[in-house]
This record gives structure tokens, C-alpha cells and sequence, in this order.
């Protein structure tokens, strides 16, 4: 709950966080975008602009200013997720998990087949032939 106006934080978007909200969101935000970009560069892509600072707003996605930014609290969060711990974590979801993410994948696959999911790769290639 909220008892101070100054936890809250209005965006350049004008969208209203918790400020602690925001700045763990913010932190997950930059560990990823940080994990992506390294991931580009050790796949020898050309990276024109450093896009690891381009948080985005987790309403609309317009890229949240550096004034925004530097106005969260740091956060709590003393431990960053391991990404190979993260994974082995995902390799080891319970087996209902599992028969879910099979069911899903089969009817996303059906709805695909009958003409209801948009392949965009496949309506480009009908379209340039």
C-alpha cells in the first residue's frame, strides 16, 4: 500500500509506478537487455546503437528518460539471476507444466495449419514470388 506521494513516480508517458515497482522492473530490464546485447555481439552481429539503456515503459513501451531513471531508489535486490541457473531451472519445470507447454504448442500448430495464425514469413514469401 501506498501512504507517501512521494513512493510514486509519473512517467514521461505520464503513466504512475511505485517507485520500488519501477526500479525492480527497471534493474530486470537492464539485465536482460544487458544479456541480449552480449548475445549479439558473441554471435558477430553489427550492433549500430547500444540499446542496453532503452528501458522501456511496461504499459505503453515508449523508452523511459534518463530523468526517470535517475530517480528511482536503488533497489533491494542484492543476488542477479543466474542465466544457466535460470535455464536449468526452465529444464526442470514440473510435468504439468510441461503437458501444458505441449498442449499449447499443439493448438497453437492447428490454428496455424487451418489458416489462423498469420505466418508473416510465409505470406512475405507468397507475396515477393
Amino acid at each position: 500500500m501506498i501512504t507517501d506521494r512521494n513512493e510514486i513516480i509519473r512517467t514521461n508517458c505520464h503513466h504512475f509506478y511505485h517507485k520500488d515497482c519501477l526500479s525492480s522492473y527497471v534493474e530486470n530490464k537492464k539485465l536482460e537487455l544487458e544479456e541480449k546485447y552480449n548475445d549479439a555481439k558473441k554471435n558477430g552481429f553489427s550492433v549500430e546503437k547500444d540499446f542496453r539503456q532503452d528501458i522501456e515503459d511496461p504499459v505503453c513501451r515508449q523508452i523511459l528518460s534518463t530523468t526517470i531513471l535517475e530517480q528511482l531508489p536503488p533497489t533491494n535486490r542484492t543476488e542477479h539471476i543466474d542465466t544457466k541457473l535460470h535455464r536449468e531451472l526452465i529444464q526442470t519445470l514440473s510435468p504439468n507444466i510441461r503437458q501444458w507447454q505441449q498442449q499449447t504448442q499443439a493448438l497453437f500448430q492447428q490454428q496455424k495449419d487451418k489458416g489462423g495464425i498469420i505466418d508473416l514469413d510465409r505470406t512475405q514469401e507468397i507475396i515477393f514470388r
